[in-house]
């Protein structure tokens, strides 16, 4: 019962690893875009931001 429990224990604990680093990779790759938009010239305003943040809201 012990083994079946820390096995059990350690695929939960895999299991969240590896979703945290699928999330921090999103995340990292989101920066990375953005950066790169940025640099482009690709970007909204602020006012344009908050149009677009209430439009999302609405959803």
């Amino acid at each position: 019962m012990t083994n079946l429990y820390l096995k059990k224990t350690y695929e939960l604990e895999k299991n969240e690893n590896r979703k945290k680093k699928d999330v921090n990779d999103n995340y990292n790759l989101e920066i990375e875009n953005s950066l790169k938009n940025i640099k482009e010239g690709k970007f909204y305003t602020e006012d344009q931001a908050k149009e677009i943040a209430k439009k999302w809201a609405r959803k």
